[in-house]
């Protein structure tokens, strides 16, 4: 039996198919190498993962402009959580979420807790005023050293007059790169009794996510 017409177009297209994907076996391009995206996406690859990420975080943790990594956000703390540095300080209730100290200069402390490798970029102070122009408190960030030592990173001075509630932002910081190995991280407020501190947000960049998990010898 001689094969019908339909047959032999069917299997004439098939032989020219396979002809042409034969020919020229170099014809398909190799993929194109994985790109370094801004909003981190990285190569799977782990050799390229590592070098990227430490150029990465010299940029971004050691003190660059911050233009691989633009992802910053806060750390929060509400006055009501801050405590007299001395027993004669007696702890008032200011309302709203805010603390009332009654003397000059009593000393209030609250906790910080930055992943290690942070950038510090400036802080928020949030205050009341009950008299339209208070004397000024202000808040201190500083680092204690383990041996009871020292440095303040920024200082904010409540400054605005008017009354009722107040922020007011300081991003001039010193010794920006949180290191927890060597410091502790505190908030002193140096409170004035017509000034109510309301809470504190700290504005920082984190580590790169990928870096931190890395082995401490390859950082």
């Amino acid at each position: 039996m001689k094969p019908n017409s339909s047959k032999l177009l069917l299997l004439s297209l098939l032989i020219a198919f396979l002809s042409i994907s034969t020919a020229r076996p170099t014809g398909a391009q190799p993929a194109d190498p994985p790109e370094i995206m801004v909003d981190g996406e990285f190569p799977l690859d782990i050799d390229q993962i590592q070098p990227i990420m430490v150029d990465r975080n010299d940029i971004t943790v050691m003190g660059g402009d911050n233009a691989l990594n633009t992802a910053s956000t806060w750390y929060s703390i509400s006055g009501t959580t801050f405590v007299p540095a001395s027993s004669a300080i007696t702890y008032q209730y200011g309302g709203g979420g805010c603390v009332d100290t009654g003397f000059t200069g009593d000393l209030w402390r609250g906790t910080v807790n930055l992943p290690h490798g942070s950038t510090i970029l400036g802080l928020w102070f949030n205050y009341k005023n009950q008299i339209a122009d208070p004397i000024d408190s202000d808040i201190y960030l500083r680092r204690y050293k383990f041996d009871g030592d020292y440095d303040s990173i920024l200082l904010n001075v409540g400054s605005q007059t008017g009354i009722g509630y107040h922020s007011k932002f300081e991003g001039s910081v010193q010794f920006n790169v949180v290191d927890n190995f060597l410091f502790n991280y505190v908030l002193v407020w140096n409170g004035m009794p017509d000034q109510n501190l309301c809470g504190v947000n700290i504005l920082y960049t984190p580590p790169p996510l990928f870096l931190s998990a890395l082995p401490m010898i390859n950082r």
